[in-house]
């Protein structure tokens, strides 16, 4: 055999085994991402906003002490510009608190300060003449009039003030029938069964009475508060809008109760792309809910299956605020959760039905090992078009140096910024002074408070002044803004989704005021374009109806009006 036909049947043996390298091979490109725009904040003077959380402690322990706040921004008087509201705790047995302590509502006054319009509102949680223990909110338009009403969540029974569109509200909540106590904490405003009304989920934490506390701590010198796992779970609230100013409750009906409720924090999307909202819970130190919806007035909780129930190594975790967001860019909502110390927060990514935990594949996971996580979101905060990371932390324990070695009571606050493609990295320290000053943060407000298109953030502190954070971000790219307006749909348009098309990418988000821990946040979609001046954009209504609109310029906040 000469050698050329030995070469040739080599080469066809190659060839019919398919392992033949072909002759011109076109190498894999990757677009290579330019740098990222670090975000950068100013925090507003103190002075601006003359507030102070006074969470009642006597030093006698008590577990509301250590939950709260939140906090809220809201359009209240619908001028277009975001007010704040501050949600205050209250006085407990053997406090000495200062009186008068009340919920706080600042109107906008578009110039960088704020009036407080508290006691013209009635928004103060005082009733009967007693203040209620408060710690979170919620806002949406549950009686349909175009004017955002709001939920504070107590330890004892929630209060639901119904904007009357003058400037003032009116407390209904036991007229609506919301009457059950709790300890309850984040909530909700959505529309589990599509039918134009706003319902409302309400997170319950634990059962809990004042002098249930048993002594933790080193030892009696050393007390402290004792960890979740010393209190029983409980059973949160669903309600269903009548559409008569009355909610039933129809938690058991609908398959959204659980043995391992002791929730925290709440997020409505439709994780399962159906068209229906599905909720997603935060426990502490029980197994996290996913409540999927069957869209026939039941939920169907599947957390474990679809692997976001429970941290990598399989076991519980503390966690606290949630989010779900597209941070890489594929179109499907991931979802965020912070947790206690030495847990790491979570980034669950969508993989085939369930989820994967990402955390730290993604930078996000050990930068918040010596941190206790609470409000958060994914919010893209430079406008390039990808999604960066807030977290707001603060310690639960007054002496965590015992138990949590490294860990201080009060922490700075963080913001990672997303490299593109869903990969962040830690820029606190270059994002502004006020990253390096240690608060017990809690809840985390996300909206645009003065219409310049860079997102902002207000963070409730517990027995401390709040801190709103204006982003000042340098070199921003475009933006745009969108207000829904729901016909068929519920009026806030919550649920409905919105995909945003680019040049080179599209983005996509959904409407909804609740997530982060206990905090009420901007109506308004808020998307980043990065270098595009153009958009076109499709909105998927909770109606079912689509609508489309082209050529859209950028650097505007629009009004769309459902057909």
């Amino acid at each position: 055999m000469t050698y050329n036909r030995l070469l040739l049947i080599v080469a066809v043996l190659l060839l019919v085994s398919g392992c033949s390298r072909p002759t011109a091979a076109r190498p894999r490109v990757t677009k290579v991402l330019p740098p990222p725009i670090l975000p950068r904040f100013e925090a507003v003077e103190a002075g601006r906003l003359p507030f102070r959380h006074d969470n009642g402690s006597s030093g006698r322990f008590y577990y509301p002490e250590i939950v709260g706040p939140g906090c809220g921004l809201f359009d209240f008087d619908s001028d277009g510009w975001l007010d704040l509201f501050l949600v205050q705790g209250g006085a407990l047995p053997g406090a000495r608190s200062r009186a008068p302590l009340t919920n706080r509502l600042f109107r906008n006054l578009r110039n960088g300060s704020f009036a407080e319009v508290t006691a013209r509102a009635g928004v103060g949680g005082v009733v009967a003449g007693v203040k209620s223990y408060g710690l979170g909110c919620a806002t949406g338009d549950f009686d349909g009039d175009g004017h955002a009403d709001l939920l504070v969540t107590n330890f004892g029974r929630c209060q639901l003030y119904r904007n009357r569109g003058d400037g003032r509200f009116e407390e209904v909540a036991a007229r609506a029938g919301l009457t059950r106590s709790g300890f309850w904490t984040s909530a909700t405003f959505l529309d589990f069964d599509r039918d134009g009304r706003l319902d409302l989920f309400i997170c319950n934490y634990i059962q809990y009475r004042l002098g249930d506390d048993v002594l933790c701590g080193k030892d009696l010198r050393e007390r402290d508060y004792c960890p979740p796992g010393y209190f029983p779970p409980t059973t949160s609230a669903l309600y269903r809008n009548r559409g008569n100013g009355t909610f039933e409750d129809v938690t058991r009906r609908a398959g959204v109760t659980s043995p391992f409720n002791k929730a925290l924090g709440v997020v409505a999307s439709d994780f399962n792309r159906d068209g229906w909202p599905d909720l997603y819970v935060a426990c502490d130190l029980t197994p996290n809910l996913l409540y999927l919806n069957q869209r026939n007035g039941t939920f169907r909780e599947c957390a474990l299956e679809r692997g976001v129930a429970v941290s990598e190594a399989g076991e519980p975790q503390a966690s606290m605020g949630v989010d779900a967001r597209d941070s890489d860019g594929d179109g499907k909502f991931e979802l965020f959760v912070t947790n206690y110390w030495m847990e790491n927060n979570n980034l669950f990514r969508p993989q085939g039905d369930g989820f994967t935990d990402e955390s730290y594949a993604a930078g996000l996971a050990q930068p918040s090992l010596p941190k206790v996580g609470w409000g958060a979101a994914l919010r893209d905060f430079n406008n390039d078009g990808w999604l960066d990371c807030f977290v707001a932390n603060g310690h639960v324990l007054m002496k965590p140096e015992f138990t949590t070695p490294g860990a201080a009571t009060r922490q700075s606050n963080q913001v990672f910024v997303n490299l593109g493609r869903g990969n962040f990295r830690d820029v606190s320290a270059s994002s502004g002074p006020d990253f390096a000053r240690r608060r017990m943060a809690r809840g985390a407000a996300f909206g645009d408070v003065d219409n310049d298109g860079r997102l902002d953030v207000l963070v409730a502190n517990n027995h401390d002044a709040p801190v709103l954070l204006m982003n000042r971000t340098p070199r921003a790219g475009h933006w745009l803004q969108l207000q829904l307006i729901g016909s068929r749909s519920n009026r806030s348009a919550l649920g409905a989704r919105v995909t945003v098309s680019l040049p080179d990418r599209t983005l996509v988000d959904e409407v909804r005021t609740s997530y982060s821990f206990a905090s009420a946040n901007d109506h308004r979609l808020h998307f980043g374009l990065g270098a595009a001046t153009v958009a076109r954009l499709v909105i998927t209504w909770p109606s079912g109806q689509r609508q489309t609109l082209s050529n859209l310029s950028a650097d505007q906040c629009i009004t769309v009006r459902e057909p």
